[in-house]
């Protein structure tokens, strides 16, 4: 009984910001009632996405076609079987 009074003062205290009359009353009942804290993280994880493609540089692996360290001759008999493997 004693865990459940604990949440209902929680609520109490959240409720009594959000019953304030004023701006901050107002920006409570937004922020309990809307899925503003959701838009504020996705907006913060679109920015870092943003960030990463404009000044991240990637690594590009040069190779040559003429290799032959990643060329590999074509098998004319199959290791696996394709056959067996139909879904």
């Amino acid at each position: 009984m004693a865990r459940n009074d604990h949440s209902l003062d929680q609520h109490r205290k959240a409720s009594a910001i959000s019953t304030r009359p004023g701006c901050v009353g107002a920006l409570a009942r937004f922020w309990y009632r809307s899925y503003a804290a959701d838009y504020i993280c996705l907006t913060v994880i679109v920015a870092g996405w943003c960030m990463i493609q404009i000044f991240v540089e990637p690594f590009h692996r040069m190779f040559s076609l003429d290799n032959s360290s990643i060329q590999f001759p074509f098998a004319f008999i199959e290791r696996v079987p394709v056959g067996g493997y139909t879904a």
